[in-house]
């Protein structure tokens, strides 16, 4: 079996506030869709590599997440003690990002309890 949280689909924002190094939050215009449609895997990489090169990881999570591939992603995650941190930074940025978590069989009770406390204690839906 495979649980999978469902995303909410989200309305199309203009703007999108992002952490830019010593620079602050700065604005990333999201409607030029257009640009993002005719750009080739190497312009696109180009592009990305040249607007994130120095990002935090949030910062990276939002671009992904809510601008270059909206409603296109999904996480899986072993809900290990590991997972937790990338699973804290997607809660952050969109907490109803499908995250998918492949049930074996296998796992010990404490883990499946530990998958449900991270859930609730980030805010995933």
């Amino acid at each position: 079996r495979v649980f999978s949280v469902l995303s909410t689909r989200r309305g199309w924002s203009d703007f999108c506030l992002f952490e830019a190094p010593h620079e602050g939050l700065r604005r990333m215009p999201y409607s030029d869709i257009k640009l993002r449609i005719d750009e080739d895997v190497d312009q696109r990489l180009a592009r990305l590599n040249g607007e994130l090169r120095d990002a935090s990881a949030q910062t990276i999570l939002r671009a992904s997440i809510l601008r270059e591939w909206m409603g296109e992603m999904t996480y899986v995650s072993s809900f290990g003690a590991e997972s937790a941190v990338m699973l804290a930074l997607i809660a952050d940025v969109d907490p109803d990002l499908p995250i998918v978590f492949l049930e074996t069989g296998m796992h010990f009770p404490q883990t499946l309890d530990y998958k449900e406390e991270l859930i609730e204690r980030l805010g995933l839906t």
